[in-house]
This record gives structure tokens, sequence and C-alpha cells, in this order.
């Protein structure tokens, strides 16, 4: 088997656990990269695209697939909450919660931006 394979057929919690060893393995026994949470950031956003892209190509489920990037847009949510109270941000080019800094509501932006709606 390969270990994508396996990733898919685990449960979630040894998948999760696999990926965290595959990648201890890679990259030494030292944390690599930015904070966790913000790593976390970066990867729902990577989620919502790949999810998008399934959308436009219109093979799958067109109700699963909008269920799943509505959970996605939940849990985008959660993450800058927790970035937003932890202040790992303060101070970041000068914003006020830096929020803005990874793409989150600013004055620039729509209410339906703000929101994560933009091009569904």
């Amino acid at each position: 088997m390969t270990v994508q394979r396996d990733l898919l057929e685990l449960e979630a919690e040894k998948a999760v656990e696999l990926k965290f060893q595959i990648g201890r393995a890679r990259h030494g026994p030292e944390w690599v990269g930015k904070r966790p949470i913000l790593e976390a950031h970066d990867e729902v956003l990577d989620a919502l695209a790949y999810i998008r892209e399934e959308m436009r190509d219109g093979e799958l489920s067109e109700l699963a697939i909008l269920e799943l990037y509505k959970l996605l847009l939940n849990a985008l949510q959660g993450v800058r909450v927790l970035i937003a109270s932890s202040g790992v941000l303060e101070g970041i080019n000068g914003t006020q919660d830096g929020i803005e800094d990874f793409g989150g509501p600013g004055s620039d932006r729509s209410d339906a931006t703000q929101r994560g709606h933009e091009g569904i």
C-alpha cells in the first residue's frame, strides 16, 4: 500500500498521527515552520481551494461538496478566532489585530468576501 492510501483508509486520529510521524521523519524532531495555528490557517485555506476546484469540476455530489465547503469555512473561522485571541499577530504590518494579513475581514472587503462566499 502507498502512504496516501494508508492515510485514506485509517480512522481519522490514526491518519493524523501517521501524517505527523511522516512529517517528523522528513523534517526532524523539532517543529519547523510558523506557529502551528498559523500553519493550520494556511492548510484550511488550501483545503478550501481544493474543494472549490472539485466544485468546478462538477464530478462529485454537489450537495456533499457544498456541505464540506461550509464545514471548512467554519473551521477557518474557528482558526481565525484562535489566532486573534492568541495575540500571535500583534503588531504585524501595523494592523489592529493582524487577521487582515491572513485574508481575514478588513475594511476593504465586502460582507460576502468576509464570510468566505466569494466565487461560489
